[in-house]
């Protein structure tokens, strides 16, 4: 039946853009993609996301974690 992939991402318009870009190259089913927003530099962005997920989604069988930082300032959260 295929996969179904969460994409998420703070800026809901660079996500909406990896989608497009994702649907291009794939060829999938729209509804196999979902766009959510958790900025993972929020607490609160990530405990919404966390909930929202658990109460829409059936299940997570692989997480990929690509949130990677290079040169950037000190950020308390």
């Amino acid at each position: 039946s295929g996969a179904r992939v969460i994409i998420a991402c703070r800026n809901l318009d660079k996500g909406r853009e990896a989608i497009r870009q994702l649907r291009l190259e794939t060829e999938c089913e729209e509804k196999r993609i979902r766009l959510m927003k958790c900025d993972l530099s929020s607490l609160d962005s990530v405990r919404e996301f966390a909930k929202t997920y658990l109460d829409e989604e059936a299940r997570l069988d692989v997480l990929i974690c690509n949130a990677g930082l290079a040169w950037a300032p000190d950020v308390v959260t």
